[in-house]
This record gives C-alpha cells, structure tokens and sequence, in this order.
C-alpha cells in the first residue's frame, strides 16, 4: 500500500487476535437478530461466545468476555431460566448456575405471572383437569384427593384462591420434573415465551427511520407505511435472486 507504517510480528498477532474476537461477536449478533429468535436463542448465543471468547485465551477476549458477562448479569432478565425449564427440566438442573445465568428463584411465582394474562372465567373453571389432563393415569389417581380438596375449594369461594392456583402449579411441575407432560398452566407459560425477541419490532422502526427523515419529515402514516411494505418486498426479492 506504499505505507510508512511497518507492522511488526507482534502487531499482526494481535490484530489477527482481534479479528477472531470480533467474528465471534459477529456471529452471536447475527444469532441474535434472526427473525425467529426468542430467549433460549438469545442464551445460546450468549453462552456460545463467552466459550469462545473464553478459549481464545488473548488479553483482548479476556476483557470482551469480563465486560460482556458484567453487561449479561445486568440485562438478562430471570424469565429466561424459566423458559429453559418449561423447555427441558434435566438440561435446567444439569446447568451450573453462574452470576451471568443465574437460576429463577420464584419459579412458581413467575410461572403464576404469565398466566394471569390468559386468564378469564371458563379457564379457570377448567383449569384443574386440564392441568392433570397429560400426566399417567396413575399419577392422576395418586393426586386425585389433591384434585377433590381443590375443587371444593373453589365450589365454596366461587372460583379458584391464588394459593390454589399456586398448588396447582406445583403439582404440574412436578409431574413435568418426572417424566410427564408440561400441563395446561405449564404449557401456557411456554407458549406465552415463545413469543420471538424485540429485534424484528426494532427492526422495523429502524427501516422507517430510513424513510421518514428530516427532508421527508411530512409523510403521513398511510404512506410511510406502504413505503416500508415496499421495501420489504424490494429486498425479499433481491435476497431470492441472489445466488
């Protein structure tokens, strides 16, 4: 390049170091923003280059993994551990709990949360059987004093209390822990955080940004969003036709 500045052995090992740090970031970030990524993507991704940062074993991706699992501990919410339960209790248990991902203390409680949003009069009727409803029919029978005193319960109070449904999910956890099915309130839980990440809904604020800019700060709603709608579609074809 007809430069005067010569690197020296060193340098270049440092900045081939570099590189390979930043490519892992790369590669995390492009996991991250997948369309359908949710919140285990989101922790495999994390754990995958921490590891990786970690196996480098340069002082630059000793500080990157240092100031990322400070960041991780402070962002990551508890929610996410729940979400590896409700996906697989042995992988949840088998998993060294670390400052970074730590596990949920209020399993019961987050999981109690989530349902309240989907709750309403005929679920709640229901929920009991349904949340028996999966597990091994001698499972079903051991808990049957168990199902009985809950519906008595709630044929008194007109409705199932707080720490029924509390019961309830403790139930279902454990019938999920040996070998049975998630449940109905269990199963509502996951599929509530199945639910994919932030970064397509960012996405789209950033692609109208784009558009609506201070020259073309006038556009009204109609138009900048069959703009958008317009672009989406430029570049899907653009991406079917390149090889």
């Amino acid at each position: 390049m007809n430069s005067d500045i010569k690197f020296t052995q060193s340098e270049f090992h440092t900045l081939d170091n570099f590189q390979k740090s930043l490519n892992i970031i790369k590669v995390t970030v492009e996991a991250l923003c997948r369309r359908d990524a949710i919140l285990l993507t989101a922790d495999a991704a994390m754990k995958f280059m921490l590891r990786k940062l970690d196996s480098q074993n340069s002082t630059l991706s000793r500080l990157l993994a240092r100031s990322l699992r400070v960041r991780i501990s402070q962002r990551r919410l508890s929610i996410a551990s729940t979400f590896q339960y409700l996906q697989n209790p042995e992988t949840y248990f088998s998993e060294v709990a670390t400052a970074e991902f730590p596990k949920t203390p209020e399993m019961v409680e987050e999981i109690y949360s989530l349902t309240q949003k989907f709750e309403d009069e005929s679920v709640v009727r229901d929920m009991d059987d349904l949340a028996l409803d999966n597990s091994a029919s001698s499972e079903k029978n051991t808990n049957m004093g168990n199902r009985n005193e809950t519906e008595d319960v709630a044929n008194r109070d007109g409705g199932y209390g707080e720490n029924d449904k509390h019961k309830l999910i403790q139930i279902a956890m454990a019938l999920f822990e040996n070998g049975g099915n998630r449940g109905f309130y269990l199963d509502m839980a996951y599929r509530h955080l199945l639910t994919p990440t932030s970064v397509e809904s960012e996405r789209a604020f950033s692609s109208a940004a784009y558009t609506s800019n201070k020259i073309r700060s006038s556009l009204k709603d109609n138009t900048l969003n069959a703009l958008c709608y317009l672009r989406s579609i430029f570049q899907q074809s653009r991406s079917r036709e390149l090889p």
